[in-house]
């Protein structure tokens, strides 16, 4: 994704013609994008919400990937502490039907720990999210059970107040890998709405080859 192409994409949506991108009609923009597409331009609104515009040199120094690349970016892990290897076969970049991207460090802290980021393609969720995790040890190489957990806070998008849990399973289909979850969404609320605090859902995700 280049920085002209996304101000095209920005000024498309908000009819801005001074140079710069306003903050209203971004959500167009982000719907349209795919997920590290959309954590690249949610990097943009995040500035953008401090100053209420935004330069090409700005815009420029934000998109420094080459077009249709993204570069992750390190998990806040400790590398010299992570002594256990987690498999090829679960290491690496997941996407899942909605778009979200995760991706898993190829080594952990522990035998059967998994540490990585996330990237949700839906509601507010800016930017990139840490994960941590545990999968079954026992499983082969491509099975098992697993689940991790996503805290929705960030520098980007501050804190949401929210946490989302994925437990499932991993499968082998026609030489494809996925993992099937059930997720569980809660929200901070006032013990009287206690009752509205969770959704519930469930994602497919396949690896990226």
């Amino acid at each position: 994704m280049t920085a002209l192409n996304l101000k095209k994409s920005f000024e498309e949506a908000d009819k801005e013609k001074a140079g710069f991108i306003k903050y209203n009609g971004l959500q167009a923009v982000l719907n349209s994008l795919d997920a590290f597409g959309a954590c690249t331009a949610r990097k943009v609104i995040a500035l953008i919400g401090k100053t209420g515009k935004i330069s090409l040199d700005e815009l420029q120094h934000i998109c420094e990937s080459k077009p249709g690349t993204f570069v992750l970016p390190s998990p806040k892990i400790d590398s010299k502490l992570q002594t256990s290897t987690v498999p090829t076969s679960l290491a690496g970049v997941w996407t899942n039907e909605l778009g979200s991207k995760m991706f898993i460090s190829a080594s952990s802290y522990a035998e059967g720990q998994i540490n990585g980021l996330y990237c949700s393609k839906v509601g507010d969720a800016y930017d990139y999210y840490d994960l941590n995790g545990l999968y079954d040890t026992d499983g082969d190489e491509t099975s098992g059970t697993l689940g991790w957990t996503v805290q929705w806070n960030n520098g980007p998008n501050g804190n949401s107040q929210s946490n989302t849990a994925w437990s499932g399973q991993r499968y082998e289909i026609s030489g494809k890998l996925y993992i099937y979850t059930t997720w569980l969404l809660v929200s901070q609320e006032t013990l009287e709405n206690n009752w509205e605090s969770t959704l519930t859902g469930k994602d497919k995700f396949c690896k990226d080859d």
